[in-house]
């Protein structure tokens, strides 16, 4: 890997010249390996070299800190290439604001919600859900509801069924594993918000004329973490 790495150099020892591509090659080595140290030595070498960063860098990068659960590393390489002018693809603003929600970053999936909309008109599934996550993290029921709705309409008529297995996933996983990365102080008020909220939202939404049906005994209280 070593070598590898060289070859990312300028005026390398062995006359090749460095390219995107064999970065590339060596950043789905660090993937299947869930090696964060390797994708950080790479991307510093790319730096190093000037080798200009592509969407194709961001997809596996993002997917390297999301599968080691590195919020802190996405962040931090998201802010690089944003910074390089990077057109980020639709794969990439998906993971980065399902990371977001999962962590609990309602003002981060905004953000990101914002940049994704300069350049990509229609939500995915994922994106949509992360703002439906952000405003029920900010307890606005009513506005993840519409949320909801706003992307059940406007999704292909293939997709509308995986609305309902996105929210039964909202209510079944999601408040374990977000209110698990919170402060210890801060677990309780969060799940007694989302017990009291996502109910809230599902009511909303059933007002409002979409009424999709999900079983809200999983959303029960967490024992206490440690």
């Amino acid at each position: 890997m070593n070598a590898g790495l060289k070859v990312l150099w300028n005026h390398n020892v062995y006359g090749i010249t460095p390219t995107i591509g064999s970065a590339h090659y060596l950043l789905q080595h660090a993937k299947e390996h869930n090696d964060t140290k390797l994708m950080e030595k790479i991307m510093q070498v790319l730096r190093r070299n000037s080798l200009p960063l592509q969407p194709g860098t961001a997809d596996i990068v993002f997917s390297i800190c999301y599968n080691t659960d590195r919020w802190d590393l996405l962040s931090k390489y998201a802010a690089r290439f944003v910074q390089a002018g990077v057109k980020l693809r639709r794969t990439a603003f998906d993971v980065w604001m399902e990371f977001a929600a999962k962590v609990g970053d309602s003002q981060s999936i905004w953000n990101i919600n914002s940049l994704r909309g300069k350049s990509i008109k229609h939500y995915t599934l994922t994106s949509g859900f992360a703002c439906v996550k952000g405003s029920l993290l900010e307890r606005r029921p009513e506005n993840a509801a519409a949320t909801i709705k706003l992307l059940h309409k406007h999704l292909p008529d293939q997709k509308k069924p995986f609305v309902k297995d996105e929210l039964e996933k909202l209510v079944a996983e999601w408040p374990t594993e977000v209110i698990k990365r919170q402060k210890k102080d801060d677990r309780k008020t969060m799940e007694e918000a989302l017990i009291e909220d996502i109910p809230k939202m599902i009511s909303s939404m059933a007002k409002s004329g979409l009424d999709i049906s999900v079983d809200l005994d999983k959303l029960t209280r967490q024992p206490e973490a440690a």
